[in-house]
């Protein structure tokens, strides 16, 4: 049975996969069309993970950038990936979300298995991808007017991970990446291997990402929100020692928010770090006291 997602404006549709073996629920957000406002033209597309939560989020706050009288961001399309009731009762969500946006061959901790009432299906991000890259987008493609110059991917936790794993895989599907909080949570953490394999074939990482953290998430001692933050200042670093001369990034460390509260701002800025029609520069975040 499928939602309305409360956001008016969009399709909403099931679909089936044989790389997965599962079925996903899917929603389509259009631009907004303002009186004096109009389109210029076919928007482009932007897919998010963790539809219930972090796409709902992205299309509002897209709206209002879209129309933001002083930095516009360029209209997109939002196609958001979730999972059908029927397919969440059946199996828990951070179970399904373990197995589609964890990186093959992540050994699970027993904190993450406890948190998950049980082990669950093995992550398997690579099935996650070919179902988005093969049986989705042609989908999208033949339903939906489209600008096909570029199209982006929009994770957060568990869905930062997946951006990771896709920007290393170097998916053929998509150019842009906002990555928040990227769920790197041990150490030796297996995405980073995907890279190291690229990278010793030669195969150069390409494209424009955004990435972010909550300030507090490199705070929690003792807890997987260190080790999230330890691996994101190596991300950093290693992107930094690589040099990818057609990789264009910027990695930010958003003051006093945790990995719950940064999610609005990471989205936002973002947005406009990718997206935005004048390709201004983000200031830094500043206080006035």
């Amino acid at each position: 049975m499928s939602r309305a997602y409360g956001l008016h404006g969009s399709d909403c549709f099931e679909l089936g996969s044989d790389h997965v073996g599962d079925r996903f629920e899917v929603f389509v957000a259009h631009p907004v069309d303002l009186p004096g406002m109009p389109l210029s033209g076919p928007p482009r597309v932007v897919y998010c993970v963790d539809a219930e939560v972090y796409g709902v989020q992205l299309v509002e706050i897209a709206r209002y950038l879209t129309v933001d009288p002083s930095r516009s961001i360029e209209p997109f399309l939002v196609v958001g990936i979730g999972y059908p009731d029927d397919v969440r009762e059946r199996t828990p969500p951070m179970r399904l979300r373990n197995r589609d946006l964890v990186t093959p061959g992540t050994p699970i901790p027993d904190w993450v298995v406890e948190a998950l009432g049980g082990a669950g299906p093995e992550p398997a991000s690579d099935r996650f991808l070919a179902f988005s890259e093969e049986e989705l987008d042609p989908v999208i493609r033949e339903r939906y007017e489209h600008d096909a110059s570029a199209t982006g991917l929009c994770g957060d936790s568990y869905g930062g991970l997946f951006g990771l794993y896709t920007l290393f895989r170097q998916s053929p599907l998509f150019t842009h990446y906002l990555i928040g909080s990227p769920g790197a949570v041990l150490d030796d953490d297996p995405v980073f291997a995907v890279e190291a394999a690229q990278f010793a074939a030669g195969v150069p990482l390409k494209g424009r990402a955004y990435f972010s953290i909550g300030e507090h998430e490199q705070a929690d001692s003792g807890t997987a929100y260190e080790t999230l933050g330890k691996n994101y200042l190596c991300l950093a670093a290693l992107l930094r020692e690589r040099a990818y001369p057609d990789l264009a990034w910027t990695a930010e460390i958003i003051p006093g928010e945790t990995h719950a509260s940064v999610i609005p701002f990471a989205l936002s800025r973002g947005m406009r770090w990718l997206f935005e029609r004048d390709g201004l520069p983000l200031a830094p975040v500043r206080t006035l006291d």
